[in-house]
C-alpha cells in the first residue's frame, strides 16, 4: 500500500524492478475517509516474469552495503 506518491516511488525502483525480472501490472487506487481527513492510497500490482538469478535473495549486508 502507497500514498500519494507512489508514482515517485515506481520511477525510483525501476532499477531495481529490471534486476528482480519483474514488472508494474496495474495500480488500484482508492480513498479513506476518517473522521478528520480523507486519504488516497494505492495498491501496487507487481508481477515477475522470469526466474530470478541464483544470487538473490541477498544477505542482510549485502542489502545494506549495495542496494540495487
Amino acid at each position: 500500500m502507497k500514498g500519494n506518491n507512489c508514482l515517485e516511488e515506481i520511477d525510483s525502483a525501476k532499477n531495481a524492478m529490471n534486476i528482480l525480472n519483474c514488472k508494474l501490472n496495474n495500480i488500484y487506487n482508492y480513498d479513506l475517509k476518517t473522521q478528520t481527513e480523507e486519504l488516497s492510497r494505492s495498491i501496487l500490482e507487481i508481477i515477475k516474469y522470469k526466474k530470478l538469478l541464483d544470487k538473490y535473495p541477498r544477505n542482510f549486508g549485502q542489502m545494506k552495503k549495495k542496494p540495487l
